[in-house]
């Protein structure tokens, strides 16, 4: 018969025991010792048989923990293992159950159709493989006492890189359901703060001061270009829509923002939608922009004319003939003109481009409480959400 077995039916049967109590399952939590150990012996002389699976699998996928056997090792002396051990099997007196537990970094309480009650011959003979009265010729039996050197080597890995709580670790999975980082940038589109370089080995003098004050660095368009181009205000602004709409910036993770992965679809929807305005726009930017860069390139021309003939380099001084020097200064400065490397307009635009990152939380992240009250503060979190993230109390205080 299948049924469902919580934490109250749980705590009820191992309460009320009389006679035995048998558990096989990989690993164990120490709410389940905690109601062994408040059994009132006086009313009953319980046997307790345990088979678990004394590997650090086991601990570190969330079915137990290693405090809970060093519990068993000090207290219950029938205490076996089995390789493998993936079944759950409780049986208290004549019920017995086979069990569908999750791993606690799952859920972190039994809920459901999560059993399947077992007729006392089926039991019976589950219990006979792991803990046999008589051993009989030719059968195989699947556990054996617990190994404690092995277990002892198992403390020592865990000791040394322990694992996460099955808690938190349930909470960090519900975390990395529920939201990510995002980011989403229009590359290029900044074209007001673009500027052009003129290398310092580019300029013909010795004189280090000179070189100094030689102005350098150039900006590529002026203000009554770009404000032109209302093209690239428009992305901009449909850039930042979608961050208002979707992404929630973090105080505490400076540079990072959250999306809500329920919005994700219509985000990516969103991000397509801009992906083709900005290939729209763009086409009809190219044109102005060269314009703007041809118009910046004769402004630099002049502005290193001036400066050369206020500044004459020792070569050009050496000339006697005026127009030979006028035509050598000319080339002096296409020299510079083309070591400094003015872009293209087609170069720009094709690096105009909208980027979006995405990453998982750590676990770092998710162990930092500010950050995830930071979460109900924003209201970023349903009551739906609280109740996956809640965690659980002991087993046995339900019953207290």
């Amino acid at each position: 018969m299948v049924v469902k077995l919580g934490w109250p039916e749980i705590i009820d049967l191992l309460l009320n025991v009389e006679k035995r109590i048998i558990l096989i399952m990989p690993a164990i939590h120490e709410e389940w010792i905690d109601v062994m150990d408040s059994i009132d012996e006086t009313l009953h002389e319980v046997a307790i048989k345990i088979c678990i699976q004394n590997s650090e699998s086991a601990i570190r996928n969330g079915y137990g923990s290693e405090k809970s056997i060093q519990r068993l090792r000090e207290n219950y002396v029938d205490l076996q293992e089995c390789d493998d051990l993936r079944i759950n099997f409780l049986c208290v007196d004549e019920r017995a159950y086979c069990l569908f537990l999750e791993s606690r970094i799952l859920s972190g309480d039994p809920s459901g159709y999560n059993a399947i009650e077992l007729d006392k011959n089926t039991a019976d003979n589950i219990i006979d493989q792991f803990f046999p009265a008589v051993v009989k010729p030719n059968s195989k039996v699947l556990s054996q006492p617990l190994d404690n050197v092995k277990f002892e080597k198992v403390q020592e890995e865990l000791k040394k890189n322990p694992p996460s709580q099955p808690d938190l670790q349930r909470q960090i999975n519900t975390y990395k359901t529920h939201f990510q980082y995002a980011e989403i940038h229009f590359e290029g589109g900044n074209m007001q703060t673009k500027t052009i370089t003129i290398p310092k080995d580019a300029l013909p003098f010795k004189d280090a001061d000179l070189k100094n004050r030689m102005k350098t660095s150039f900006n590529l368009f002026t203000k009554e270009d770009t404000d032109k181009w209302t093209n690239l205000e428009e992305i901009n602004k449909m850039v930042a829509s979608i961050r208002s709409e979707f992404l929630h910036p973090c105080k505490f993770k400076k540079g990072r923002s959250i999306l809500k992965k329920e919005k994700k679809i219509l985000f990516l929807k969103k991000i397509e939608e801009l992906e083709k305005l900005v290939t729209e726009k763009t086409k009809d930017l190219n044109e102005s922009i060269q314009i703007a860069i041809n118009k910046s390139e004769d402004t630099l021309t002049n502005e290193l004319t001036t400066f050369f003939k206020a500044n004459p380099p020792e070569k050009i001084m050496e000339i006697k003939d005026d127009e030979l020097r006028k035509r050598q200064l000319i080339k002096m400065i296409q020299n510079i003109i083309m070591k400094t490397k003015i872009p293209l307009a087609s170069d720009l635009v094709g690096k105009m481009i909208i980027d979006t990152q995405y990453a998982e939380f750590t676990e770092e992240d998710l162990s930092n409480v500010e950050f995830l009250q930071w979460f109900k503060e924003k209201g970023l979190i349903s009551s739906e959400t609280e109740n996956e993230l809640a965690s659980f109390d002991l087993a046995y205080k339900i019953k207290i």
